[in-house]
């Protein structure tokens, strides 16, 4: 997947009082939004230079037309696996062949909700041995709340762990992968949301990290539900940007060094709803 430019995307808070806004706050159409986004379901969300507005407003238009039924475009990514098991169960896991498994992907998508962030962690592995268990990790976190991460129904078992690089969470697997072969286990941990401040605006932020030498996918996907504003997205930019059902999502590609992401948004007009992390596919 090609690569743009580490650029920051500014998106400037659009003023309230502004004639092309409804009653409420809501945009009521794009010129409301300002330069660079668009309206989507009465929230501004930037809109990469890359992306075409007139079929964005054709897509929009036609997923928040109740007679009509849409579904977003396939994409040839990533599978992600849906982390449903919640509260995960916990139990004893053997401790993974760390030192004889490599990285094969590494997907982290923050699924933005008006009460609490989702972060899902998909990671597959290859081995030279057989693989029934796996190492996930949320960095840089110091502690992890157990009763708040749910799994996949490839994980029958998590346990918590602490090392020098701070707490994981290791994964017992319903079916282990031979020597060659992949495995792949995925979990996500609901999170409190960004305290916002006096108007209304609250800021995620979180890390991108070059991805380990010799491996493959590493992507980190930032999804946003559709009625929120997001008035700015600083330091990497996303390489690519989808509609989704109810959710709008940029997508991260790794850098050659450490970056890290700002996302200043309001969600207090956004509308309700879980994301299909099936949808996604980075």
């Amino acid at each position: 997947m090609a690569l743009v430019a580490s650029v920051a995307i500014v998106v400037a808070v659009t003023s309230r009082g502004d004639p092309h806004e409804v009653d409420d706050g809501r945009c009521a159409n794009d010129a409301a939004c300002g330069p660079g986004r668009i309206c989507a379901a009465g929230g501004c969300l930037p809109l990469l230079a890359s992306e075409h507005r007139g079929i964005w407003r054709d897509d929009l238009n036609a997923q928040l037309d109740a007679g009509v039924k849409w579904s977003p475009k396939r994409r040839s990514g990533v599978r992600l696996l849906p982390s449903t098991r919640c509260p995960a169960k916990r139990g004893k896991v053997e401790t993974p062949p760390l030192d004889k498994m490599r990285e094969v992907s590494r997907i982290d998508v923050f699924e933005v909700g008006r009460e609490e962030i989702l972060r899902h962690l998909q990671v597959s592995a290859e081995g030279s041995v057989w693989i029934d268990a796996m190492r996930l990790r949320f960095p840089p976190m110091k502690i992890l709340d157990m009763d708040r991460i749910c799994a996949s129904d490839a994980v029958v078992a998590i346990a918590a762990g602490k090392d020098a690089d701070g707490p994981f969470v290791d994964v017992s697997l319903k079916n282990a992968a031979p020597a060659g072969n992949t495995a792949t286990a995925a979990v996500a941990l609901r999170l409190a949301p960004p305290t916002p401040d006096p108007a209304g605006v609250s800021t995620l932020t979180f890390e991108l990290a070059p991805g380990p030498e010799g491996s493959g996918e590493h992507h980190t996907v930032l999804a946003v539900p559709l009625g929120a504003d997001v008035d700015a997205i600083e330091g990497a930019a996303p390489s690519r940007q989808q509609l989704l059902t109810g959710f709008a999502a940029y997508c991260f590609e790794p850098p050659k060094k450490r970056r890290e992401v700002r996302v200043r948004y309001r969600t207090d007009r956004a509308r309700e709803g879980a994301l299909d992390i099936t949808e996604v596919a980075p």
